[in-house]
């Protein structure tokens, strides 16, 4: 067989199957409804948030190696965050139904709202956060990056972090 040959036929293959894979995803219908994924996420996220922020704040504090002085700091970073995650902690409280918001503008709504609740939340955080930060050495200050929460470091925080989504003011991993 000529190599234009195999090429050609090679080229038929694989169009045929891509064609089999489009036609097997038209007859197989969609996932349930992705409000009601969201709605697990968000259920998720909620659960035990309070644990989790105290298990990664005490990893982080152990990781650390803090001095006394920069232990201040830290107390009063993280009754900051436990603060600013209130309002986000009574939302997930309130185990809204997903088809409470059925349409798009509702649901949009509801997406503002969070966004909100996160907005505020860094607000009182960050210069808490900032204040801790400057405390520390050079040498905790990398660990720090890749620790605790925030865009760029494996925190899991905004589009920078693990979920692709920040969680309140704490935005850890699970």
């Amino acid at each position: 067989m000529s190599r234009i040959t195999l090429i050609t036929a090679s080229v038929a293959i694989a169009l045929g199957l891509a064609a089999l894979v489009n036609v097997a995803r038209a007859a197989d219908p969609a996932p349930a409804a992705p409000r009601a994924a969201g709605f697990e996420r968000m259920s998720r996220m909620c659960g035990d948030m309070d644990a989790r922020m105290a298990a990664h704040m005490a990893y982080s504090e152990t990781k650390l190696k803090l001095t006394d002085a920069q232990k201040v700091e830290f107390k009063h970073l993280a009754e900051t965050m436990k603060e600013a995650s209130a309002p986000m902690a009574k939302m997930c409280a309130d185990k809204v139904d997903p088809s409470k918001f059925a349409t798009l503008p509702e649901r949009m709504g509801r997406m503002q709202q969070q966004a909100e609740i996160r907005a505020e939340a860094l607000r009182k955080v960050v210069p808490a956060m900032s204040a801790f930060y400057a405390s520390l050495s050079l040498e905790q200050q990398k660990i720090a990056d890749d620790l605790m929460p925030g865009a760029g470091g494996r925190g899991g925080f905004g589009h920078g972090g693990r979920h692709g989504h920040g969680h309140g003011p704490m935005m850890m991993q699970n």
